[in-house]
Parts: structure tokens; sequence; C-alpha cells
């Protein structure tokens, strides 16, 4: 590449910084810019989980170093939104376009979220970024509950590692029986969940969590699956991690479960891009040709290197990236290393005695050959094994290295375990295909009609006729108006009575609420041989008439409104106030009609309720003072002031780091 050419590095971990590294030392003149979400220079992140937790290090002593001159473009807190791979150009918020000649992705990981965890709760956290752990930290320094760690995994023993060394009470939930399940053969788990446990860590298995309760002020309250509760001031969730790759949707780049790449680390489709680090899924020819993920900090750092150099000597002259994975973790002052792919194995080997914890070697095998390893604080054993492990892959590496060099590009195929079906699947049958059936043709000379309906009569008409196909009686007289016609769909007794005086008829005119009913008794219907006021108003509403055939005790009285008339049929307690106006009479079988106070609102409610009806007076909370970062053994003096204008200015801790601005002009 020439000096008018222009490298972008999307991430600023370990991947992305050794790989511009890497580019300035084979000499590459052009412009080099490098863009990060994080504000900080690049740090070593294992150990935010280890020396970071405890306040043995401070996040200062995690930075980088750097061995060349970068002399890069750096944009720090700045998120990719976009990729065009057929344009070279990647996208920034706010519509700016960074356009490039070579591209490496080391994006690396995201906390993988947990459904239903309730993550805006201050004592819920990741453990990711600095930023996260200096959360983390404060939690076990200035805390005496219960630690909580969701996942089985080197993460989470780390972290009950440095909970338990700061006397704190732990507690593991995994839904596993137990700790590292994935890794084949019971060795490692049962050694692992051993360890914890001989250190006071407290294990819940096969426990999932189904519900949480933060409105507490006395911990997080976890119920799980097993019926247990746990009550805890500081939950971490440990269950792994999703590759970033969701600024790379659309880009035509395949990202199912990470970018997936050639042997070269190049993206899949395109010759300028190469990949790095956890977000990368490559054939490591050296074990087989399937694509799998590595997400180890040393694997990082060696990829990172090896893409810069692939992508500046092209995809026809680079090199297969085959290299022997190491890993490590430190858990209760025990050093755990490892090295290869101990999940491919077989079968497991011990290549110690019985011996302790402390000089303990496990090999892992596959097809008769040596995959992987794993030893417990033996460093010289580790380096032992290490270099025979080596030398078993390399043969057949070299194998699949030459059949990838004579044109027959491995397979590409997903990481899946294949089951039998549960029942052999019938044979298809055989299609048949249906003739229709002949319809006879019209002749040509037949004329073509639409039915003909007769007119609906008139709705006038209809309203009017007496209906033939009934009985007389139940006829209706065509001679006299319809409104005095009886209706002969109802009993007799409701039909209007011709031979009666028509003062005793019911009134055809009036609702049937103000009629009497003759077919009721006699002492519930209006008597018009008695006087005015004895009889019911057939004027007013039914609610307002007195009943004859009742006391008069239990009868209304007319003269008052319904309001405030009494119930008779309800005890005394419950009967309103006749001489009180309605508004101020009070129903004992309802709930009060004004605005209850404050204080008779639950709390959980009160939120809502101010949101419909306004702020609800009470006293004001005193803010609660935040503790500072204050690890054992630093002086508080000894702090750097915060960088102005930072989303982070609130937290010292965390804005030691230098930012990478001044960084990039110091060097």
């Amino acid at each position: 590449m020439s000096s008018a050419e222009r490298i972008v590095v999307v991430g600023t971990g370990g991947a992305g910084l050794r790989a511009a590294e890497r580019v300035r030392e084979l000499n590459f003149a052009g412009e080099l810019v490098i863009i990060g979400e994080e504000p900080y220079r690049p740090y070593h992140r294992p150990m935010l989980s280890k020396a970071v937790l405890t306040g043995a290090a401070r996040p200062r002593d995690a930075l980088l170093p750097t061995h060349s001159d970068l002399d890069a473009i750096w944009r720090p807190k700045t998120r990719v939104s976009k990729l065009d791979p057929e344009e070279h150009v990647v996208y920034l918020p706010g519509g700016e376009e960074v356009d490039y000649d070579g591209l490496v992705i080391a994006t690396g990981m995201q906390p993988a979220h947990l459904p239903g965890a309730p993550r805006h709760d201050p004592r819920v956290h990741v453990l990711r970024t600095v930023s996260d752990a200096v959360a983390v930290q404060k939690l076990l320094a200035k805390g005496k509950g219960r630690v909580a760690l969701i996942g089985g995994g080197f993460l989470a023993g780390e972290v009950a590692s440095a909970a338990r060394e700061l006397g704190r009470d732990t507690t593991i939930i995994i839904r596993e029986t137990a700790m590292l399940d994935n890794v084949p053969g019971f060795d490692v788990s049962e050694t692992v969940t051993a360890l914890h446990e001989a250190n006071g860590v407290r294990l819940v298995t096969n426990a999932t969590i189904q519900h949480w309760h933060t409105d507490s002020s006395d911990g997080v309250t976890m119920h799980l699956s097993t019926g247990e509760i746990v009550v805890a001031d500081c939950v971490v969730l440990c269950v792994g991690g999703v590759p970033a790759t969701d600024w790379l949707r659309g880009s035509g780049l395949f990202v199912d479960n990470g970018v997936l790449c050639g042997p070269t680390t190049h993206a899949l489709g395109v010759d300028d891009v190469v990949v790095a680090g956890d977000v990368a899924r490559w054939p490591n020819l050296r074990f087989d040709t399937v694509p799998r993920r590595v997400e180890h900090w040393m694997n990082a750092v060696e990829m990172g290197r090896v893409a810069a150099e692939n992508l500046l000597l092209g995809r026809d002259e680079a090199a297969p990236y085959t290299p022997l994975p190491k890993f490590w973790s430190e858990q209760h002052g025990v050093r755990i290393q490892g090295a290869g792919h101990p999940s491919l194995a077989q079968d497991t080997v011990p290549l110690t005695e019985a011996v302790p914890i402390g000089s303990k070697i496990t090999g892992y095998v596959a097809g008769g050959a040596l995959v992987g390893i794993l030893a417990w604080d033996s460093p010289r054993g580790m380096l032992h094994y290490a270099h025979e492990l080596d030398r078993q892959t390399t043969k057949a590496m070299r194998r699949r290295m030459v059949e990838a060099s004579q044109g027959s590009a491995p397979r590409i195929e997903p990481v899946t375990r294949t089951r039998p079906p549960a029942r052999p699947v019938p044979p298809a049958l055989p299609q048949q295909k249906i003739q229709p059936m002949p319809q006879p043709a019209l002749p040509a000379d037949t004329p073509r009609q639409r039915p003909v309906r007769p007119p609906m009569p008139a709705r006038s008409a209809v309203a009017q006729q007496s209906n033939p196909a009934m009985p007389p009686a139940y006829q209706s007289n065509p001679n006299m108006p319809p409104a005095q016609q009886s209706n002969p769909g109802m009993p007799p007794a409701y039909q209007s009575n011709p031979g009666m005086p028509p003062a005793q008829q019911p009134g055809p005119g009036m609702p049937r609420a103000q009629q009497s009913s003759p077919g009721m008794p006699a002492a519930y219907q209006s008597n018009p041989g008695m006087p005015p006021a004895q009889q019911s108003n057939p004027g007013m509403p039914r609610a307002q008439q007195s009943n004859p055939g009742m006391p008069p005790a239990q009868q209304s009285n007319p003269g008052m409104p319904p309001a405030q008339q009494s119930n008779p049929g309800m005890p005394p307690a419950y009967q309103s106030n006749p001489g009180m106006p309605p508004a101020q009479q009070s129903n004992p079988g309802m709930p009060p009609v004004g605005p209850p106070r404050p204080s008779s609102y639950a709390p959980m409610y009160a939120p809502l309720r101010a949101s419909m009806t306004g702020p609800i007076p009470g006293p004001v909370p005193a803010p609660v003072p935040v503790p500072l970062y204050n690890p054992p053994g630093v002086e508080p003096a000894q702090y750097d002031p915060p960088m102005s204008g930072s989303v982070d200015s609130a937290d010292p801790a965390v804005m030691e780091l230098p930012p990478i601005d001044a960084w990039r002009l110091a060097s």
C-alpha cells in the first residue's frame, strides 16, 4: 500500500491495538485511523476480574504498552453505525463517512443479556469494561451483604474468588449440575466445584431465576426455580457474551455468531477486510476445518498481528492463521492454565498421578490424538505438554494446508451435534393428478337471463297488514287505528280491555312504566276510587311513586327528591341522611368520594397516581452519598483530576485512565 492509502481499525481492544502496531512495523506509510467506543487508552481486560476487583491494582495499571510510534488518528467515544464493503466506506454517527483501502474488524464481544434481569438497578452489573469493574469493586469494598453470581464459567469463578478475598458471602447460581459443565469429562467440573466449595462459596445448581424483586433496600431478591430465595447486595451477570456485529447487519458479510472468515482471517466475499479477536469465526486448520470463535485474550493479541500482515499481503499471498490457543485463569490462589481445544475432546486422560490440585494435569483426546490440556498450578508441566500438543497437531495441520493450497477450500459448516430422528421418516406418497370433470357446454343460441325477483312490498303497507296465516283471535283489527289495537303476541292480561271505562284502561300513549298493570294484584294497581293523595302518580317515575301495598313506614316520600329518600330495604347504617344534601351524605358501602390522603396510597402506586393527579406532597428524601473508589493501601490524594466534559467525569477512579487524545500527543 502507498502513502496515499488509508487503513481503518474498528475496535480499541487488544486485537485492534496490536493490529495497528503491526501495520506500522511493516512500514505502512499511509493514514491509520483507529475508531473505538470507549474514551480511554486500550487496557488489559483480564486484570479487571482479578486484581482490579480486589483493589490490588488500579485501573491505570491495566494500560497496555505500545511498542512503536503509531502516528494514528484516534476517534474515541465513536460507535460505527454501518459498513458498505462495495463502496469501501465506514459510516459514523451524524452521517460522517470514512473511506478505507483496508479494514480491520476487531470489535470484540458485548455482555449477553439475561432475560428479566433488572440491568437498570445499581446493584446489578455485568463485567466487561473498566467502568463495570470499578462499579463492582465499590460494591464489594463498601457493602457487607451477600454477593450473587449468575453463571458457571471462568468469569464467575474469578469474581467469586475476589469476593471471598474481600470477606463477602458469595453464592453462584447455575442452571447446570456443576461449573464448567461444557468442558468434556467430569475432572475439570468436579475440581473447580470442589475448589469453590472448599473456599466458602455456596453453589446453587440446576436453578434458574424466575422472578426479580428490587424494591427492597435490603438487597436484590431472586426467586429461583428450585423454590429457594436468594437476597444479595451485589449481583454480577456472568452469562457469557455475544459478538459485537450489529453494525455489520446489511453489509453482505456473514455475521452468524461472529464474522465468518477464511483460514487467512479475510472476511468471506471481500479482499480488503480482515477480522481479529473474539468477533472472528474462522477455521483453525491445526484442528479441523470447522469455523469457530476463540474467546481468549492471548488469541486476540496474536490474531490482531497476523490479520494486519495478511491485510497488507493480500488474500492470495497470505498464510493461514493456525495458532495453538492458550488461556489461563486464577481462582482462590490456584492458577489454571490451558492450551488447545479441550471442547473437541472425546475422552480425557490423566497426565499425572493422583496428586492434589497443585500439580494436576489433564489431557483431552480426540481420534487418538491430543487436542487439549489443562494444568493446575503446574507451569513446568504446562510447558512440557504444550510442546507435545503442538507436535501432534502440526502433522494434521500441514495436511489440511496442502489441501487448501491445492484449491480445495475447507468446508464451512456450523458447529452442531446431529441427533438421529425420533422415528423413521415415512416415504413420500406419490402425487396424484386430479383431472377436472368435464362441464357441458351451453348452446350458442341460448340467451342468458338474470333471475327476476318479485318486488318487495312497501314498509308502511306491511305494518298495517294483518297476518292471514295466524288465527283470527291474534289478527289485528284493520278498522281501528294501530295505536289502539291490542298486541296478539302478548298475554290477554296485558292487552287493553275495550269493555272497561277509559279511566281504568292503560293509556297506549303513555310509557308502560306509567300504566297500571291489569295483570298484577289489585293492591299494586292504582285505585280510582281512592283519594288522589293515596294513589300513585303516573306522571312521575316509577321509583318516586309510593307503593300502596307496603306499610306507610316503608313507603317513600313522593314530595322529596329520590336522592334524599331513605332506602327501607337496607339497614339503617347504610341509609343516607335525608336532611343533608346528597353530595354531603356518606355511603359506607362505597369508597370515599373525595381524594384520599397521600398516606393511604401504596408506595408502588404512588408514581402512577402522581402522574395522573399531580405531585404528591411529602417530605423530600435526602440524597444518598455515593462512596468513592478507595482501594486498600492507596490514598485518595493520589488520584488524578477527572477529565472535564466526559460522561464518566463523576467517577475519578474510571477517569484515572488518560484520554486517547492526550496519549496520541504524548507519543
